[in-house]
């Protein structure tokens, strides 16, 4: 089985998720498993090119898709709330496989979606877990 391999980066610090926004901005997972940015620095010469630096960015943390939609066609993340079977539960990655908590489903036994909705994520939305209950 393939699936498109994808990250979303939480930013602890500042409590939101990292996006692409109007700069131009490369980011790298390393093989330290860190998440870097890159950053340009122009010569202090004043010549047009410069040097390329990756800088590690701190209190982050990664989620990884899990190669599936739902039934709205929302990619479905590590940390994401999902409606299933009419309860709330957390997608979570553990043992090398994407699992419903609740549920404690292998993501190849919920390979059709399309009985799922992405309700929020564990980090905007920690409150409807807590309603759930």
């Amino acid at each position: 089985m393939t699936r498109e391999i994808k990250f979303r980066a939480w930013d602890k610090k500042n409590k939101l998720f990292i996006t692409n926004d109007d700069e131009v901005k490369e980011y790298m997972i390393g093989l330290d498993g860190k998440l870097y940015r890159m950053d340009f620095y122009s010569n202090i010469l004043g010549e047009e090119d410069g040097i390329l630096i990756w800088n590690e960015l701190k209190d982050i943390i990664l989620m990884q898709y899990t190669g599936l939609v739902d039934k709205n066609g929302k990619d479905i993340y590590e940390g994401d709330i999902v409606k299933y079977d009419g309860e709330l539960t957390t997608v979570i990655f553990c043992y090398g496989s994407f699992f419903l908590e609740k549920f404690n489903f292998w993501s190849s036994d919920w390979v059709n979606a399309d009985n799922m909705i992405v309700k929020g994520n564990i980090y905007d939305n920690p409150e409807l877990l807590k309603e759930d209950k």
